[in-house]
């Protein structure tokens, strides 16, 4: 598997991000979808197909972020030798 370098700021926002899709968007398509049958025939609910094709998009950006936080290697810039060359996590002005 291929390792990606990453700071732990950029790291934390991955698993930020990937919390907040799994504990609160993905229960609040889950409660649009149930609005949206209660309305009857889900074949022609534009609702129902909104409320459906936001959960793909969801499902899609899990897995994306899910694969990102595996393949990541943190990398502690603070720890990296001073350089005038400019590398992984250098502040350049």
């Amino acid at each position: 598997m291929t390792r990606y370098p990453v700071t732990p700021e950029g790291y934390a926002t991955l698993v930020g991000e990937l919390a907040h899709l799994r504990e609160v968007v993905r229960g609040a398509i889950v409660r649009d979808i149930e609005d949206a049958r209660a309305h009857g025939d889900i074949s022609e609910n534009s609702e129902y197909e909104d409320a459906k094709e936001r959960q793909a998009h969801c499902d899609g950006r899990v897995k994306q972020l899910e694969s990102r936080i595996a393949s990541a290697e943190v990398i502690d810039v603070t720890r990296l030798p001073a350089s005038d060359r400019v590398v992984f996590g250098a502040t350049v002005k």
